[in-house]
Protein backbone atom coordinates (compact mmCIF):
# COMPACT_ATOMS: atom_id res chain seq x y z
CA UNK A 1 0.00 0.00 0.00
CA UNK A 2 0.68 3.59 -0.62
CA UNK A 3 2.76 5.51 2.18
CA UNK A 4 1.10 8.70 1.06
CA UNK A 5 -2.91 7.25 1.97
CA UNK A 6 -4.06 5.05 4.40
CA UNK A 7 -5.84 2.71 1.87
CA UNK A 8 -5.17 1.04 -1.54
CA UNK A 9 -5.51 3.40 -4.10
CA UNK A 10 -6.79 2.06 -8.18
CA UNK A 11 -7.18 4.53 -10.73
CA UNK A 12 -9.32 4.44 -13.48
CA UNK A 13 -10.09 7.66 -15.17
CA UNK A 14 -6.29 9.21 -13.81
CA UNK A 15 -3.53 8.32 -15.77
CA UNK A 16 -0.07 9.24 -16.28
CA UNK A 17 0.95 12.05 -19.09
CA UNK A 18 3.53 10.90 -21.37
CA UNK A 19 6.29 13.97 -22.21
CA UNK A 20 7.87 14.67 -25.00
CA UNK A 21 11.64 16.14 -25.04
CA UNK A 22 11.86 19.66 -26.80
CA UNK A 23 14.69 22.43 -26.65
CA UNK A 24 11.36 25.28 -26.13
CA UNK A 25 11.54 26.65 -22.56
CA UNK A 26 7.88 26.55 -21.49
CA UNK A 27 9.09 28.84 -17.92
CA UNK A 28 6.35 31.82 -18.95
CA UNK A 29 3.17 30.88 -18.03
CA UNK A 30 2.07 34.33 -17.64
CA UNK A 31 2.03 35.48 -21.46
CA UNK A 32 -2.10 35.62 -22.80
CA UNK A 33 -2.68 33.73 -25.73
CA UNK A 34 -5.10 35.08 -28.10
CA UNK A 35 -7.41 32.87 -30.67
CA UNK A 36 -10.83 33.80 -32.75
CA UNK A 37 -11.21 37.20 -30.94
CA UNK A 38 -10.93 35.81 -27.60
CA UNK A 39 -7.96 35.16 -24.69
CA UNK A 40 -6.94 33.18 -21.94
CA UNK A 41 -4.69 34.45 -19.66
CA UNK A 42 -2.08 31.05 -19.48
CA UNK A 43 -1.26 29.18 -22.49
CA UNK A 44 -3.74 26.15 -22.54
CA UNK A 45 -1.14 23.74 -20.92
CA UNK A 46 -1.84 25.36 -17.95
CA UNK A 47 -5.99 24.59 -17.56
CA UNK A 48 -4.85 20.91 -18.68
CA UNK A 49 -2.99 20.59 -15.77
CA UNK A 50 -5.79 21.99 -13.79
CA UNK A 51 -8.19 19.55 -15.48
CA UNK A 52 -6.05 16.91 -14.62
CA UNK A 53 -5.47 17.73 -10.85
CA UNK A 54 -9.16 18.00 -10.64
CA UNK A 55 -9.97 14.43 -12.22
CA UNK A 56 -7.73 12.47 -9.94
CA UNK A 57 -9.12 15.00 -6.98
CA UNK A 58 -12.83 13.34 -8.02
CA UNK A 59 -11.13 9.75 -8.61
CA UNK A 60 -9.72 9.89 -5.07
CA UNK A 61 -13.01 11.45 -3.36
CA UNK A 62 -15.34 8.56 -5.23
CA UNK A 63 -12.61 6.15 -2.79
CA UNK A 64 -12.42 8.31 -0.02
CA UNK A 65 -9.12 8.92 0.26
CA UNK A 66 -7.07 10.75 2.46
CA UNK A 67 -3.36 11.49 1.75
CA UNK A 68 -0.88 11.96 4.74
CA UNK A 69 0.78 15.25 4.35
CA UNK A 70 3.03 14.86 6.81
CA UNK A 71 4.44 11.76 9.14
CA UNK A 72 6.76 12.95 11.79
CA UNK A 73 8.88 10.09 13.70
CA UNK A 74 7.29 11.78 16.90
CA UNK A 75 3.53 13.16 16.73
CA UNK A 76 0.43 12.84 15.06
CA UNK A 77 0.09 12.29 11.22
CA UNK A 78 -0.56 15.06 9.58
CA UNK A 79 -3.52 14.05 6.69
CA UNK A 80 -6.22 15.78 4.57
CA UNK A 81 -9.42 14.35 3.08
CA UNK A 82 -10.03 14.44 -0.02
CA UNK A 83 -13.20 15.98 -1.27
CA UNK A 84 -14.22 18.74 -3.88
CA UNK A 85 -15.28 21.83 -3.07
CA UNK A 86 -18.11 22.05 -5.77
CA UNK A 87 -19.24 25.60 -5.37
CA UNK A 88 -16.16 26.24 -6.69
CA UNK A 89 -16.72 24.79 -9.83
CA UNK A 90 -19.76 25.34 -11.12
CA UNK A 91 -20.38 25.22 -14.72
CA UNK A 92 -17.27 22.65 -14.77
CA UNK A 93 -19.71 19.95 -15.06
CA UNK A 94 -17.66 17.68 -12.72
CA UNK A 95 -19.21 14.33 -14.42
CA UNK A 96 -17.66 15.44 -17.41
CA UNK A 97 -14.33 16.42 -15.95
CA UNK A 98 -13.90 12.93 -14.60
CA UNK A 99 -15.05 10.70 -17.35
CA UNK A 100 -13.73 13.23 -20.16
CA UNK A 101 -10.71 13.65 -22.13
CA UNK A 102 -9.14 16.91 -21.49
CA UNK A 103 -9.69 17.83 -25.59
CA UNK A 104 -13.33 16.78 -25.70
CA UNK A 105 -13.72 19.04 -22.15
CA UNK A 106 -11.98 22.07 -23.46
CA UNK A 107 -14.28 22.22 -26.30
CA UNK A 108 -17.61 22.84 -24.68
CA UNK A 109 -16.26 24.78 -21.38
CA UNK A 110 -13.03 26.99 -22.92
CA UNK A 111 -15.41 29.72 -21.79
CA UNK A 112 -15.00 29.80 -18.55
CA UNK A 113 -11.70 31.04 -19.32
CA UNK A 114 -11.64 33.05 -21.79
CA UNK A 115 -12.14 36.74 -22.63
CA UNK A 116 -13.78 38.13 -25.49
CA UNK A 117 -11.00 40.85 -26.96
CA UNK A 118 -13.01 41.54 -30.34
CA UNK A 119 -16.68 41.61 -31.92
CA UNK A 120 -17.98 42.02 -34.87
CA UNK A 121 -21.34 43.70 -34.02
CA UNK A 122 -24.55 42.21 -36.03
CA UNK A 123 -27.58 44.12 -36.69
CA UNK A 124 -29.19 42.82 -32.87
CA UNK A 125 -26.54 44.34 -31.00
CA UNK A 126 -26.09 47.97 -29.74
CA UNK A 127 -23.41 50.32 -29.28
CA UNK A 128 -22.50 50.24 -25.56
CA UNK A 129 -21.97 53.55 -23.27
CA UNK A 130 -20.11 51.20 -21.04
CA UNK A 131 -16.01 52.79 -20.40
CA UNK A 132 -14.38 49.26 -19.96
CA UNK A 133 -15.43 48.93 -24.11
CA UNK A 134 -14.57 51.01 -27.26
CA UNK A 135 -16.70 51.20 -30.41
CA UNK A 136 -14.80 51.76 -33.34
CA UNK A 137 -16.13 52.58 -37.37
CA UNK A 138 -13.39 50.66 -39.55
CA UNK A 139 -13.21 51.43 -43.23
CA UNK A 140 -12.72 48.00 -44.89
CA UNK A 141 -10.95 50.05 -47.80
CA UNK A 142 -7.74 50.78 -45.86
CA UNK A 143 -4.84 48.73 -45.76
CA UNK A 144 -4.49 46.31 -42.77
CA UNK A 145 -1.07 48.33 -41.35
CA UNK A 146 -2.91 51.94 -41.58
CA UNK A 147 -5.91 50.30 -39.74
CA UNK A 148 -3.65 48.49 -36.86
CA UNK A 149 -2.20 51.69 -36.58
CA UNK A 150 -4.79 53.87 -36.36
CA UNK A 151 -7.40 50.86 -33.47
CA UNK A 152 -3.62 50.94 -31.77
CA UNK A 153 -4.04 55.09 -31.43
CA UNK A 154 -7.68 55.53 -30.39
CA UNK A 155 -7.07 52.23 -27.64
CA UNK A 156 -3.92 54.49 -26.10
CA UNK A 157 -6.06 57.58 -26.66
CA UNK A 158 -9.30 56.18 -24.59
CA UNK A 159 -7.17 54.57 -22.23
CA UNK A 160 -5.49 57.72 -21.05
CA UNK A 161 -8.72 59.58 -21.13
CA UNK A 162 -10.64 56.85 -19.20
CA UNK A 163 -8.49 55.68 -16.54
CA UNK A 164 -10.13 56.08 -13.43
CA UNK A 165 -13.45 54.82 -15.16
CA UNK A 166 -11.94 51.34 -16.07
CA UNK A 167 -12.30 48.80 -13.52
CA UNK A 168 -10.19 45.75 -13.02
CA UNK A 169 -10.88 42.55 -14.81
CA UNK A 170 -11.23 39.33 -12.49
CA UNK A 171 -11.17 36.38 -14.02
CA UNK A 172 -13.53 33.52 -12.30
CA UNK A 173 -11.29 30.83 -12.32
CA UNK A 174 -7.27 32.19 -12.46
CA UNK A 175 -4.24 30.45 -12.11
CA UNK A 176 -2.42 31.43 -8.99
CA UNK A 177 1.86 31.22 -10.08
CA UNK A 178 3.87 29.96 -12.38
CA UNK A 179 5.21 26.29 -12.49
CA UNK A 180 8.12 25.19 -15.56
CA UNK A 181 5.87 22.72 -17.90
CA UNK A 182 8.11 19.84 -17.18
CA UNK A 183 8.24 20.14 -13.60
CA UNK A 184 3.86 19.91 -13.42
CA UNK A 185 4.06 17.25 -15.09
CA UNK A 186 6.57 15.33 -13.17
CA UNK A 187 4.92 16.30 -9.89
CA UNK A 188 1.55 15.15 -11.66
CA UNK A 189 2.81 11.79 -12.70
CA UNK A 190 4.75 10.97 -9.30
CA UNK A 191 1.78 11.88 -7.50
CA UNK A 192 -0.21 9.04 -9.76
CA UNK A 193 2.23 6.42 -9.58
CA UNK A 194 3.09 7.04 -5.65
CA UNK A 195 -0.35 6.30 -5.03
CA UNK A 196 -1.08 3.21 -6.97
CA UNK A 197 2.14 2.21 -5.74
CA UNK A 198 3.27 -0.32 -8.35
CA UNK A 199 6.63 0.81 -9.51
CA UNK A 200 9.77 1.25 -7.21
CA UNK A 201 11.28 5.49 -7.31
CA UNK A 202 14.13 4.28 -9.81
CA UNK A 203 11.00 2.71 -12.16
CA UNK A 204 9.31 6.09 -12.04
CA UNK A 205 12.13 8.19 -12.81
CA UNK A 206 13.95 5.98 -15.54
CA UNK A 207 10.22 5.13 -17.19
CA UNK A 208 11.06 4.30 -21.03
CA UNK A 209 7.92 6.07 -21.49
CA UNK A 210 9.24 9.43 -20.20
CA UNK A 211 6.64 10.22 -17.73
CA UNK A 212 9.35 12.27 -16.06
CA UNK A 213 11.91 14.14 -17.59
CA UNK A 214 14.95 16.68 -17.04
CA UNK A 215 16.03 15.37 -13.88
CA UNK A 216 18.99 16.11 -11.75
CA UNK A 217 21.47 13.10 -11.06
CA UNK A 218 20.00 11.57 -7.68
CA UNK A 219 22.16 12.46 -4.86
CA UNK A 220 23.88 9.88 -3.32
CA UNK A 221 22.88 8.00 -0.72
CA UNK A 222 25.50 7.07 2.61
CA UNK A 223 26.10 3.58 1.03
CA UNK A 224 26.63 5.41 -2.68
CA UNK A 225 23.84 4.41 -4.12
CA UNK A 226 21.67 7.20 -5.99
CA UNK A 227 18.84 8.48 -3.77
CA UNK A 228 15.73 7.69 -6.25
CA UNK A 229 13.89 8.50 -3.21
CA UNK A 230 14.57 11.92 -2.60
CA UNK A 231 13.66 13.31 -5.98
CA UNK A 232 10.34 11.66 -5.94
CA UNK A 233 9.73 12.77 -2.90
CA UNK A 234 10.45 16.63 -3.66
CA UNK A 235 7.82 16.12 -6.71
CA UNK A 236 5.40 14.44 -4.44
CA UNK A 237 5.33 16.58 -1.29
CA UNK A 238 7.42 19.50 -2.32
CA UNK A 239 9.25 21.48 0.59
CA UNK A 240 9.24 24.67 2.54
CA UNK A 241 9.24 26.71 -0.74
CA UNK A 242 7.06 24.86 -3.28
CA UNK A 243 4.47 23.10 -3.56
CA UNK A 244 4.58 19.37 -4.28
CA UNK A 245 1.79 17.51 -6.05
CA UNK A 246 -0.15 16.76 -2.85
CA UNK A 247 -0.56 19.98 -1.96
CA UNK A 248 -1.48 21.12 -5.75
CA UNK A 249 -4.06 18.75 -5.61
CA UNK A 250 -5.60 19.93 -2.28
CA UNK A 251 -5.59 23.68 -3.39
CA UNK A 252 -7.02 22.69 -7.18
CA UNK A 253 -9.81 20.48 -4.67
CA UNK A 254 -10.35 23.59 -3.03
CA UNK A 255 -10.79 25.72 -5.84
CA UNK A 256 -7.68 26.81 -6.66
CA UNK A 257 -4.65 26.75 -8.99
CA UNK A 258 -2.10 25.97 -8.14
CA UNK A 259 -1.46 27.45 -4.87
CA UNK A 260 -4.03 27.84 -2.36
CA UNK A 261 -3.90 32.03 -1.19
CA UNK A 262 -3.62 31.03 2.55
CA UNK A 263 -2.96 27.35 2.91
CA UNK A 264 -0.07 24.82 3.25
CA UNK A 265 -2.02 21.84 4.28
CA UNK A 266 1.28 21.06 6.18
CA UNK A 267 -0.25 22.01 9.45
Amino acid sequence: MSSHTFKPIQLKYSQPTRQRKTARSYRSLNRGRQFKGQSIPKPIHAYRMWFLFLKLGLELEEQGGELIMKRPLKGVIISRKVKVNRKKYQGWDLDDVLKLKFNDWWKTHNHLFNDEVTKVLGDSDTITDDPNYLNIRIDMRMRINDIISSVADEIKKNKREKKKLLTKKTPKFSINGNVHKTTLINRYNCLLFKLENKLSNKEIITHPNGYVLNNPDPPYDVYGNKDYSRLVWGYVAGSGLTFGAKQILLSVCDGYFLKHPTKSYLD
